[in-house]
């Protein structure tokens, strides 16, 4: 029985170290199987994250790429004020319909106060014609205002580009004297008084136009007027300021 019994026990503890063996060497190969299987898996997710990390930085840095574009695109708030500014600054700089007309209408006004064309003594005595019933003022020069007989013809013929002086003595030496049978347009003609010494004083001027008629600037109540030429008695001197 002794013997039967140590056998057993024997055959038991073989048994036993052999499961005992066989689950640890099962544990270790279960072991191992999981951490190949871990290792797998812990690769694809590394895998898969990268693009994923890769596609996330990628757009931070697009972002930030077009954020500091578009602020060095984007234009101060002076600069866009300034911008809008200018088309109104541009209309501002143009004339008016008003002004456009005025414009246009200068150069016509100013041919009116240039020298006629021909500066012929038939374009002098068609200006004098343009003043008939304007207003006599004595020592007056303005054509509109007012002018005694000698300022209408200095007046007159400055129109024509040629300065004369408003004293009667003056005038008389301007020109050259020329016979009254043969005055033309344009001439001035000097009325005078005789005087107690038998010389002549010139007191009047007016401008021949043609047909034994002048124009001039007679008085205060008839203003600027055409008269015969011979409307006064003798003497009378005819002076030509164009040749």
């Amino acid at each position: 029985l002794a013997d039967k019994t140590d056998d057993s026990g024997q055959a038991g503890i073989c048994f036993t170290k052999y499961s005992e063996m066989e689950e640890r060497i099962r544990a270790i190969m279960k072991e191992k199987h999981y951490t190949w299987k871990a290792a797998v898996l812990a690769a694809a997710v590394v895998v898969c994250m990268v693009p994923v990390f890769t596609t996330a930085v990628k757009k931070a840095d697009g972002a930030e790429t077009r954020s500091i574009e578009e602020k060095a695109s984007e234009p101060e708030a002076g600069a866009v004020q300034k911008i809008a500014a200018e088309p109104e600054t541009q209309d501002a700089a143009k004339p008016a319909s008003g002004q456009e007309s005025k414009i246009a209408a200068e150069p016509e006004n100013q041919s009116i106060l240039k020298a006629p064309a021909d500066n012929s003594g038939a374009e002098i005595a068609r200006l004098a014609k343009q003043y008939i019933g304007n207003p006599y003022q004595y020592a007056g020069t303005d054509l509109e205002t007012g002018v005694d007989s000698s300022g209408f013809v200095k007046a007159i013929y400055e129109k024509a580009g040629i300065e004369l002086p408003h004293s009667l003595e003056e005038l008389l030496k301007s020109g050259t004297e020329v016979d009254m049978d043969k005055i033309a347009e344009g001439d001035v003609i000097l009325y005078g008084k005789e005087n107690e010494d038998h010389t002549a004083s010139m007191v009047h001027a007016a401008i021949y136009i043609g047909d034994h008629q002048v124009i001039h600037a007679s008085n205060a109540k008839d203003g600027i007027k055409l008269s015969e030429l011979d409307y006064r008695p003798s003497p009378r001197k005819a002076i030509r300021i164009i040749p």
